[in-house]
């Protein structure tokens, strides 16, 4: 049976610049935000930020909620160029929903809040090839960034959504400090990012650096007053990380705990404890 669903667009004239906005359903919303016009020194990932938290603070709660900044934009068009993303975008929010009943409220929610936040466009699907197509570009982050220069490291870190936005700068003046990209997307949502550091693997002072430069964003992470893993784990590479953000008391209430219930050691030796 064709599709009846109907693509309109609407531009308007707004302080921050020319709005327009693609109405193709009630179901996904893609938004995209650039330098236009924006009011004093305000930066589209300030925007976007203050964006995603107004939805979080608001009845009309997303289940899901993406964001990329313009370092994996621009990644994600060289790796697939046919991603749908705009090439001019500086940062990018993906919102859906999954409401049966009440998704045009909740579209209609979200498009109120990021056109007053000065998207430079918003597009609004329900049709199943384009929801797919939008989902894709957020889902070719690893890959796509691995491609910049070779190989990457991808960080996990979660901050209080309230400094989503310092986490954001500091990490780009960090990729200027190491000459190395730092691209990140994740789940701004609740706060949990995906800085990915690009290096050439065949290149000793890169390999080094991204090294290097893995420890400082995790400890940006714990200066933030957030963690080093938002949902994958610790692992072996962030375990140098653990003592700062749990501190010595917790630790060693850890480590009283696992010698009472492994007291020969023999339980996945030598790793978080």
């Amino acid at each position: 049976m064709p599709s009846t669903t109907r693509s309109t667009f609407f531009t308007y004239p707004t302080k921050f610049g020319p709005v327009t906005i693609a109405a193709d359903g009630t179901a996904v919303t893609a938004v995209s935000f650039g330098e236009q016009n924006l009011p004093g020194d305000r930066q589209p990932t300030a925007l976007t930020t203050e964006a995603a938290n107004q939805i979080m603070a608001g009845p009309h709660r997303p289940s899901t909620l993406e964001f990329m900044d313009e370092v994996v934009i621009g990644a994600t068009l060289a790796y697939d160029p046919d991603a749908g993303l705009p090439t001019d975008a500086k940062a990018w929010l993906l919102v859906l929903t999954d409401a049966r009943t009440a998704a045009a409220d909740d579209i209609a929610s979200y498009v109120d809040v990021v056109r007053r936040h000065g998207a430079m466009r918003v597009d609004v699907a329900d049709d199943p090839d384009r929801v797919a197509e939008l989902l894709r570009a957020r889902r070719v982050l690893n890959p796509a960034m691995h491609a910049l220069r070779g190989d990457s490291l991808n960080e996990d870190v979660a901050v209080p959504r309230g400094r989503l936005f310092d986490l954001l700068v500091r990490l780009a003046e960090l990729s200027d400090q190491v000459g190395l990209p730092i691209g990140t997307a994740g789940h701004v949502g609740d706060g949990n990012l995906h800085p990915v550091i690009c290096f050439d693997p065949d290149d000793p002072d890169q390999v080094r650096t991204a090294h290097r430069t893995h420890e400082l964003v995790l400890g940006l992470a714990n200066e933030l007053g957030g963690t080093v893993t938002g949902e994958h784990g610790i692992g072996l590479e962030k375990l140098s990380a653990v003592d700062a953000e749990l501190g010595p008391r917790l630790r060693g209430l850890q480590r009283g705990i696992k010698d009472v219930l492994d007291p020969t050691g023999v339980l996945n030796p030598g790793k978080k404890l």
